[in-house]
């Protein structure tokens, strides 16, 4: 918890696997997983990833997740953190993650979850309802769901929420602009 450790989808991906992260950001994750032997791609919209991906040798698509530029059945895992509640169409995006994924394959995301304890103890304040940029809010069960009409088997569903989170809320709480 006080490290964060677990709370990203990429640290739970086995070594020496063919892995996609949807949302790689700046590439920590490409690099932490080439580092364990892994075969990593990763999809990031921000074209600022570029000169990393061009610096590093990192194998990144800049702009939207397509799975048509991935061969089906191809990826051990496909991670998603903090992604798929920008996403405009979750279950046509969760749809097209299984497509690509082989037979026994992971998807790994992370998400907000509206019913955590967060938002529960700060309503209206808490930090992630992120309104317009958060599209989509997710409890534990309407993921189950999402991700079962997408032809995904849910194994495992667990609330982390990483010290980080608890300090940038309280900081949200004292800087924030006043509501009127």
């Amino acid at each position: 918890w006080l490290d964060g450790d677990l709370y990203s989808p990429f640290l739970w991906v086995k070594p020496g696997t063919n892995v996609l992260d949807i949302g790689c950001g700046f590439g920590e994750s490409l690099g932490y997983l080439e580092a364990q032997g892994c075969n990593a791609y990763g999809v990031e919209a921000d074209e600022n990833i570029r000169r990393v991906a061009e610096k590093y040798g990192y194998k990144v698509h800049v702009g939207l997740f397509d799975p048509g530029i991935y061969q089906n059945n191809f990826f051990h895992y496909v991670t998603m953190g903090q992604v798929i509640e920008h996403v405009t169409s979750p279950l046509q995006t969760l749809h097209d993650i299984a497509s690509i994924l082989k037979p026994g394959g992971t998807a790994i995301l992370s998400t907000p979850n509206v019913s955590g304890w967060g938002s529960r103890i700060f309503g209206r304040y808490w930090i992630s309802w992120h309104a317009p940029y958060h599209l989509h809010f997710y409890t534990a069960k309407s993921m189950r769901i999402l991700s079962e009409q997408a032809g995904l088997e849910v194994v495992s569903i667990r609330t982390i929420t990483p010290s980080i989170w608890l300090h940038c809320q309280w900081l949200h709480l004292i800087t924030r602009p006043p509501v009127e």
